[in-house]
């Protein structure tokens, strides 16, 4: 096999995205595939865990959880008792639905972000399904993905314009208060409660992306020239195949 160079690599991913983009669908949604085993765990652990989190805080003080992280009320023995049998089981379950809806979110929002560059897309071209006041995916998941990286800044006083912008767009998609702890899991929420359901709407997005950049690429029009004009390989299968698949002789 002859090497080649990083750059003449690159050149060569272009030319192929540029000839058959449905393939650069096909190539994300094996991609999603691959990491369905991870990022399903992650949302069933951050719904799981939200679940018993909220259960676990009712019997605790009897009423459903505040925002935030809860407090350790010393007011009296059947409390105290209640506090003693229930408050470890709250806190772990709490870190653990936040910390799951955490990395699900960055590690998507990383996807959706090398995308957008690998594209070369501009500012304006949001994706996927649109939540609350036309909220798209990728704007949602950005927001509260800024959110994790720079909250600790953020406050309703700030001047910074990124910061109000980010948290307007988390407002708009239902978010009633963008600066407590439990956005993550509201905007897991959000998306949808269901893996799958979260899946197709990172997919969506995805597809939506590619069609910027490159209108009318399909998955299925891909699939469907190799369907349409069977052909056979002799010796050595390279990226040119795909490229130009050629019928047999």
């Amino acid at each position: 096999m002859t090497d080649i160079t990083p750059e003449e690599a690159l050149a060569r991913g272009v030319e192929l995205m540029k000839r058959q983009p449905g393939l650069v669908i096909v190539l994300l949604r094996a991609f999603l595939a691959v990491s369905r085993p991870g990022f399903a765990r992650l949302h069933a652990d951050a719904m799981a865990a939200d679940a018993l989190y909220r259960e676990s805080e009712v019997r605790r003080t009897g009423k459903q959880p505040a925002p935030g992280w809860p407090e350790f009320r010393l007011s009296g023995g059947q409390d105290l008792a209640k506090n003693l049998n229930y408050y470890g089981f709250t806190m772990a379950q709490n870190a653990l639905r936040l910390s799951s809806a955490n990395g699900l979110l960055l590690s998507v929002d990383q996807l959706l972000r090398s995308l957008w560059t690998g594209l070369e897309l501009t500012s304006s071209d949001e994706a996927g399904p649109s939540y609350g006041d036309s909220v798209r995916l990728t704007k949602l998941i950005r927001a509260t993905t800024n959110g994790l990286r720079h909250g600790h800044v953020w406050s309703e006083n700030t001047t910074d314009a990124q910061a109000l912008e980010n948290m307007a767009t988390l407002r708009r998609a239902g978010v009633v208060d963008p600066l407590q702890p439990d956005v993550p899991i509201i905007v897991l929420r959000i998306i949808s409660p269901e893996y799958f359901g979260f899946e197709d709407a990172v997919m969506s997005a995805c597809d939506d992306l590619v069609k910027a950049k490159f209108p009318g690429a399909s998955a299925d029009a891909f699939w469907g020239q190799f369907i349409e004009r069977p052909f056979t390989f002799a010796g050595k299968f390279t990226y040119l195949d795909v490229i130009e698949p050629k019928a047999p002789t």
